[in-house]
């Protein structure tokens, strides 16, 4: 069975059910019951902006960098957040990658430097984000996913 409650607060709550007794009922002891339930609320995470920006060295090798805002149902950035993802270059796996969310709710990860031209494209993806007492939830996102094309 599944009851939605709307505007009460976390914890414990007592519930209890009567049902009223019918003619003729000779045996009143199943009419009523008690049930202690906690209740608590579900709370999630979801990338709010992915930021990109590129490193060179030497004019032919370049690698990507992301930032990633995560934020909380009511806008508040996470801080401790694991932020998993790939890297892609030209829509190939360049690599996996992860990194916590700091103070400000950002994760920097940096992709492995590519040989690359103009026009070739980095992108990350998100894959997962996970802090305790929190879900991910996808949905909720701003981005996934963000390129940038070298120049």
């Amino acid at each position: 069975m599944t009851a939605l409650i709307t505007g009460a607060s976390e914890g414990n709550h007592a519930l209890k059910a009567e049902a009223d007794i019918v003619p003729d009922e000779t045996d009143i002891a199943d009419n009523s019951m008690e049930l202690t339930v906690n209740l608590t609320t579900v709370k999630t995470v979801h990338v709010a902006k992915i930021d990109m920006s590129l490193d060179n060295l030497w004019k032919l090798l370049y690698r990507a960098k992301a930032l990633i805002t995560i934020k909380d149902d009511n806008g508040i950035s996470v801080q401790s957040a694991k932020v998993e993802g790939k890297f892609y270059l030209n829509g190939v796996l360049i690599s996996s990658t992860s990194a916590n969310t700091n103070a400000s709710g950002i994760a920097s990860v940096i992709s492995p430097w590519r040989s690359s031209k103009k026009g070739d494209v980095f992108r990350f993806d998100v894959t997962n984000v996970s802090k305790d007492g929190y879900t991910y939830d996808p949905s909720k996102n701003i981005e996934t996913s963000d390129t940038i094309t070298v120049p």
